[in-house]
């Protein structure tokens, strides 16, 4: 009797045991969030991302356009530079690059070039030999400034409050775009409440910011709540390598938390 007891409480363990692994590896990583004071650039009351999100604010994402939508109740293009502020998921699937047009065809440095602008002719006329040292000027310059306004537009991706965006499995990828969580100039916590994790962002190519510079990595994360599980990897491939040159950086420029928390 005690053996046949015994049995049965060895079975109930196993059984036990196998369902709590089940349940941790069906988890579902968008509604996880972070306890107060928990984690790397956590905030005092938490940080829930999109966990709340209702069932029409959940998404996966193939591509840019895809991206952009959900970011903004699911239209595209957007009604605003304003993104939404509703509770969101986002799953990413796949690599999404950002140097593409709305039939997600891919566009070249020479596809954002406005007003005359090219690279050569750029260094031709700003040559310090020519030029002198001063900071270029007339419009060849206003040139260039279209043309990095024109990537920006494309590689800009405004990330509202109270969203998660995750990665699917162990190949999400983020190409050639920049995050924007800075929030708006002079208002608090105009972007806060935001989880972005399991995602590798790669080749974020700016056409100049400013003339003849260098130019880091470009991803963005300055302001409020924000919990960043991801990696960025040096450039692979460079659609626009003859004009720009990239670093990678550490993603925080800010955090409220010494140490990160990998989870």
């Amino acid at each position: 009797m005690r053996a046949l007891w015994a049995l049965i409480l060895t079975a109930c363990l196993i059984t036990a045991t196998l369902l709590a692994a089940a349940a941790i590896d069906h988890r579902d990583p968008g509604r996880e969030i972070l306890a107060p004071n928990d984690g790397w650039a956590s905030f005092s009351t938490g940080t829930t991302g999109g966990a709340n999100a209702a069932d029409n604010q959940v998404y996966t994402v193939h591509n840019r356009q895809e991206l952009i939508a959900a970011l903004n109740n699911g239209i595209y293009p957007p009604p605003s530079s304003t993104p939404s502020t509703l509770p969101k998921i986002i799953y990413v699937d796949g690599t999404i690059d950002a140097n593409v047009d709305d039939n997600n065809q891919p566009l070249t440095c020479a596809d954002y070039f406005r007003n005359g602008y090219t690279l050569e002719a750029y260094l031709a006329t700003y040559d310090p030999a020519i030029w002198g040292k001063v900071i270029p000027g007339g419009p060849l310059e206003s040139a260039r400034v279209a043309s990095q306004q024109a990537q920006q537009a494309r590689v800009r991706i405004r990330v509202g409050s109270n969203t998660t965006i995750v990665g699917v499995g162990k190949n999400a990828v983020i190409r050639g775009a920049w995050f924007d969580i800075r929030g708006t100039a002079g208002v608090a916590n105009s972007r806060t409440n935001i989880i972005v994790r399991n995602l590798t962002f790669q080749d974020t190519f700016v056409i100049g910011t400013q003339p003849m510079t260098r130019f880091r990595c470009g991803i963005r994360i300055m302001s409020g709540s924000i919990t960043t599980l991801s990696r960025i990897r040096k450039p692979q491939t460079a659609p626009c390598r003859s004009i720009l040159a990239v670093s990678s950086k550490s993603m925080t420029e800010r955090s409220t938390s010494p140490t990160p928390r990998i989870w």
